[in-house]
């Protein structure tokens, strides 16, 4: 009798809910919309970056290569690739040309080679050559070893004069800091010849020594002209590494005595607006000879 209560009960109390309509939709949120955010971020990851090297493009204002000197009557010689991290490392600072290599960088320094017999022509007997650059560490003590260096392999007898004497960069990156140069020059010792090194077969390097206080008086002096005039009865290629114009005269004393100056432009190191000053000292006509070659 109970059951039969509940039962009618139940019929009669109606509930205040209802199910009209069975649910239906996707079964994963519609907000946040996950494949509009993975978008977004893409378009941003690319992006960002993009408009920041492009900034820095747009206010780089260094030489990078060839194409920027377009303007430039002066000769140019040869692209160095980079090397290194920098570009520039003293440790790394050495001959790397050597005989039956055929990478890069040994093509680099061959190519610049033939470019500079081709500027000095057949004819010259002892072919002096000196190489500066207009700020430091452009790379000029490394392009100096390694074209002197590819000169002896054509079996060519070459001295490398270091006449930074200032630094010494060429002498302390060989380990060869003993007498040279600067004792010749004010007369402590009157043979050169016995302090001359040999680096590798037929390429030799005449030291700097104690760098000297006076080192643009010295450049001055008959025995530096008596030097450059001693080593071009011995060598067929006399190689000077002279500091940068900008810094001391020390380069413009020199250029006297070199039948060709080439300017180590160092890619990144140099700016644009340095470019009308390079073709005003080449019409100048104050270097003998004035090339160009960008290293790194």
């Amino acid at each position: 009798q109970k059951r039969e209560e509940n039962e009618l009960a139940a019929l009669i109390n109606v509930g205040n809910t209802r199910v009209i309509m069975n649910p239906n939709g996707a079964s994963s949120p519609v907000s946040p919309n996950t494949m509009m955010i993975l978008f977004a971020m893409i378009v941003l990851g690319c992006g960002v970056p993009f408009a920041f090297f492009f900034v820095m493009k747009m206010f780089d204002t260094t030489i990078k290569c060839k194409a920027d000197l377009g303007t430039l009557s002066v000769p140019f010689l040869a692209e160095i690739p980079k090397m290194g991290k920098d570009g520039f490392d003293r440790n790394e600072c050495k001959v790397i040309v050597e005989p039956g290599k055929r990478d890069m960088m040994n093509e680099a320094f061959r190519v610049l080679r033939t470019n500079v017999d081709l500027m000095l022509g057949k004819n010259a007997q002892s072919r002096v050559i000196m190489f500066t650059s207009f700020n430091p560490a452009a790379g000029k003590t490394f392009s100096i070893m390694n074209v002197a260096a590819s000169m002896a392999l054509k079996k060519s007898k070459v001295v490398i004069v270091d006449l930074d004497l200032r630094k010494a960069t060429l002498s302390k990156s060989l380990d060869r800091e003993h007498t040279g140069v600067t004792a010749y020059l004010n007369g402590k010792i009157n043979d050169y010849r016995p302090y001359v090194d040999e680096l590798v077969p037929d390429l030799y390097l005449l030291p700097i020594g104690t760098l000297p206080p006076n080192p643009t008086e010295l450049l001055l002096t008959d025995r530096f002209t008596q030097l450059i005039e001693d080593l071009k009865k011995d060598y067929d290629y006399i190689f000077l590494d002279c500091p940068p114009i900008d810094i001391v005269a020390d380069a413009s004393i020199i250029t006297e005595k070199a039948d060709m100056t080439i300017f180590v432009l160092r890619s990144g190191r140099i700016e644009k607006g340095s470019i009308p000053h390079i073709e005003e000292l080449y019409r100048s006509g104050r270097f003998n000879h004035m090339a160009m070659i960008i290293n790194s």
